[in-house]
């Protein structure tokens, strides 16, 4: 048996005691650190989500508060549902309502109107047959009243100020074309200016015996069969409010897009909105962190923004 490495000196006892001490101060203030940085981080996220969340909600607000009046009827008061409005924005405590055409259409014309005409087509006659009454902007000209709805056709109670021509590709259309092929050319005429995606097309003639349009200059891009060429939006008047819960999140409801709610921020402290001087808002949103930083505190922060109308918010006005 080999025995070289008996007797010879290793660690004692006490300095065991004293290395494993000394371990555990470092361990301890590393850990400390580690806590210390670790907060700080937690603090800094709070913080950042906090200004994306109201940065955000302030965004949306913003949006559709610029687009206040879009589309309104001239005349005065409006009746919406079950609903008078002698102003498109009311503000009541800490609920916004705002009144006009916010967002994408409701619809498309499925087929041309002609100046005169009473009644239009559209795409899906669903998103207009919950209202009592509707008022629509057809075409971003012509704002008028709907009296019913039969499927997908609208009895108007005014007559169209304005022809709206719009048809479909019969057939796919390739770059270099200065002749498409539509599904209904009867109500386009010569000297018409369309759009098909990006693009706008001068006619110059309307064939419809055959149904083709004759463009002055070819087009640019290729375009698949059924896609819309001119596309005639039918916006619908909605009333969107804006509010805070008692828990403190801001909430948007579209009344007209089926009671739509959605949840806009958390642990929104405020929302005000007062009117300036030169017809424009100022909207202050004030923020807080869901958790409280290292020091126990909830950090704030008050974002502001003053919006100019673009529409009169009444006749007027």
């Amino acid at each position: 048996m080999d025995c070289r490495y008996f007797g010879k000196p290793g660690f004692t006892l006490i300095e065991l005691i004293v290395a494993m001490a000394v371990a555990g101060i470092v361990l301890a203030g590393a850990y400390e650190v580690f806590r210390a940085q670790q907060r700080t981080y937690m603090a800094q996220d709070q913080v950042a989500e906090m200004q994306q969340n109201a940065r955000a909600a302030m965004n949306l607000l913003t949006k559709d508060l610029r687009m206040v009046g879009h589309g309104v009827p001239d005349q005065w008061p409006l009746q919406i549902g079950e609903e008078t409005f002698s102003e498109m924005v009311v503000i009541d405590g800490r609920t916004l309502t705002l009144v006009g055409c916010f967002g994408s259409p409701a619809s498309y014309l499925d087929a041309s109107a002609a100046r005169g005409d009473q009644k239009i087509t559209v795409v899906d006659g669903s998103r207009f047959d919950s209202l009592d009454r509707r008022y629509l902007f057809v075409g971003e000209y012509d704002k008028v009243t709907v009296q019913r709805v039969e499927g997908n056709v609208l009895i108007l109670d005014q007559k169209l100020a304005k022809r709206y021509p719009t048809t479909c590709l019969r057939k796919a259309a390739r770059a270099g074309d200065t002749q498409i092929r539509v599904y209904d050319a009867s109500n386009i005429w010569a000297e018409d200016i369309l759009t098909l995606g990006d693009e706008r097309l001068f006619v110059t003639k309307s064939d419809r015996a055959t149904n083709t349009i004759v463009l002055n200059s070819p087009l640019y891009f290729e375009y698949p069969r059924g896609m819309r060429v001119n596309p005639v939006p039918v916006y619908r008047v909605q009333i969107v409010k804006y509010y805070l819960k008692d828990n403190g999140t801001l909430t948007r409801q579209d009344f007209w897009a089926r009671g739509q709610v959605r949840e806009l921020a958390e642990h929104i402290e405020s929302l005000s909105v007062t009117k300036t001087d030169y017809g424009g808002y100022r909207v202050a949103i004030t923020a807080r962190t869901a958790l409280p930083d290292a020091a126990g505190r909830l950090r704030r922060r008050t974002y502001c923004l003053t919006v100019k109308v673009r529409n009169r918010a009444r006749p007027g006005g």
